[in-house]
Order: C-alpha cells, then structure tokens, then sequence
C-alpha cells in the first residue's frame, strides 16, 4: 500500500482490477486493470509512474475505470567520463524520467521517476543510485553500496563533478530506499553496519535487508548539498532501526516505542508505544505527507498511523 493525497494505493495481482484506491475508512473508490510487472510506482493528480522491467511507463488514469498509456520520449543531455553512462531525460506536467545507459554489460542501466513536487522518486534496481533531483542539477552514485563518491551534474552547465564524501568507509550498503529525504541544503541517507564478516568488503544481501538478525547499527548520514564532501553521522543501538528522517529529526523504532530524535545533538525529544509491532513480525514503514503509515507486510494491513510533526520533549 502507498498513501497519495487522501487515498491508499495498492496493487493487488490476485484479481483483474489489481490497483486499487482505498479511502480512509477501507472502502474501494477507484480501481484500475495495470501489468502485473509493476515493481513500483507513484500517483501524481491523475497520472500513474511506475517501474517496471522494462524501466518507467506511465498512465493516465481515468474516472470511469480505464486507462491510456502515454509514451516517454527521451532526450540525450549528458555522456558521462566518470561513470561511464549516458544520461537520458524526459519532462512532462506530472514530473521527470532518467535513463543512465550504462557502457558495460556488467552493469544494469537504471531507470527513475521524479513527480512534478519532488516528493516521490522511483528507480529501478540499477547501478546509478540517485540521491537528489533538483530543476537545475542532480547528485548520484555509482552503486548503493558506498556513498563516498558523489558525482553532481549541472543542467544548466551541462557538467559533472566528482566529491568525496565524508563518509565512514566500514558501512555495508545503503538502503535501497537511499535517501530518505533530501532537499537543497541535505541529503539524508541511512545505512546499517552488521555482525556479518561475509559481507564485509563489498556488500551483499544482508548489507541492505530489512532483516535484524545481523544487525549492529543503523548510520545516518547527512550529508550538506552544498559542499558534498561535509557530512554528520549519528548510530543507533544495536536491534534498533531508522524508518524516518529528515532535515531535522529521524524517528526510530526501538524495544517496543518510536523515538525521536533531535539531528542538531542525536538527543531523544519524543517517545511513544508501539503496540502494533510484534515479536517475529514483518513490517514496512511509508512516509506521507505529515505521517508514517505501518503495514503488516504479510497482510497489507494498515496497522497504524504515527505523525512526524508533531512531538515534544515532555514525552521523552
């Protein structure tokens, strides 16, 4: 399930109208027939962007049921001497698509989608990790496993720029949603480091699962857009994971309660329970607006909604 505007959105392949909007008291409002390949996918006004395995496609999505495919025209902006990619856009009313053709076999191309507002951003499961889109420029790397090279492509200027970030070189992979928030002055991105000496050197799957049996730590990592090479980095305690940040604060779950945590200092500012997580349970965490919406993740249940506006000290 994804929330957009004031309806839940979820793909349920098991019958022939598998996307399906959902009000707040449960009840479909709208559905629509899509491929079943979708991976990921977006809602903008009346528009749907979703991944697939062949990259981006989009529809529009009607009142009546049905939908039309609007085809994506992309333009060469860019060849790359760095990264050895081509960089493809498109533009439309709704939002922007990336396409890196990478220059190697060994590497997947990678495909994004970027909403009108910049809120949402899809990708496909690529080498080039997008970490900030912006009218004028862009900042990426080259795998989702390490965050120390930056590269920054001007649009205006039609350049690209390499950074080294200051970043602790023992973190075993970013998370797939990297980065959880970003605008022109931050980019936030969470990683974790494990007890798992196998994956040590160059990632693997236990670098970016959700899965705690080998977790150490979570790293936050923030980093200035401004001068890419500063950063500030906060860890979290063993068992305890990140599943919100922004500019100002990240919140936490941790021995059965959210935290809040205050970036100027990484002190805790908010506390409350977490009674709908259970021991042994699978849980996905989504970030709307003003809220994070928790699902079960065997069920798509909505468990429950917490507000990342509005905490205070007097809660700690």
């Amino acid at each position: 399930m994804k929330p957009f505007g004031n309806l839940l959105w979820v793909i349920d392949n098991s019958t022939p109208d598998n996307l399906k909007a959902l009000n707040s008291s449960g009840k479909v409002v709208k559905s629509y027939s899509i491929p079943d390949y979708i991976n990921d996918f977006f809602i903008n006004d009346t528009v749907i962007f979703c991944v697939s395995s062949n990259g981006i496609e989009i529809y529009e999505l009607y009142d009546d049921g049905h939908k039309k495919q609007l085809p994506i025209d992309y333009s060469l902006v860019f060849e790359s001497e760095n990264s050895y990619s081509r960089l493809y856009k498109y533009s439309c009313r709704y939002g922007e698509c990336l396409y890196f053709d990478m220059d190697s076999d060994n590497y997947a191309n990678s495909y994004f989608a970027v909403d009108s507002k910049n809120q949402n951003i899809i990708s496909s499961n690529g080498r080039i990790n997008l970490l900030l889109f912006e009218t004028d420029r862009i900042v990426y790397t080259e795998s989702l496993f390490q965050l120390r090279k930056l590269y920054e492509y001007s649009f205006v200027n039609n350049t690209e720029n390499c950074h080294i970030a200051d970043v602790a070189d023992y973190t075993q992979g970013f998370f797939e949603k990297t980065p959880y928030f970003a605008d022109e002055k931050y980019i936030v991105s969470v990683a974790q480091i494990t007890t798992s000496r196998s994956i040590a050197r160059d990632g693997g799957p236990a670098a970016t699962t959700c899965k705690m049996s080998n977790h150490k730590s979570d790293c936050l990592y923030i980093i200035n857009t401004d001068n890419c090479t500063k950063s500030l980095q906060y860890s979290t305690s063993t068992f305890e994971r990140i599943i919100y940040a922004d500019s100002k604060k990240a919140i936490t779950y941790y021995n059965g309660k959210y935290l809040t945590y205050s970036l100027d200092d990484w002190s805790v500012i908010d506390s409350q329970a977490a009674v709908e997580i259970q021991n042994r349970g699978s849980y996905t965490f989504e970030a709307c607006g003003d809220y994070i919406f928790i699902f079960d993740m065997n069920s798509d249940e909505l468990l429950n909604k917490i507000s990342v506006v509005n905490y205070s000290k007097r809660n700690k």
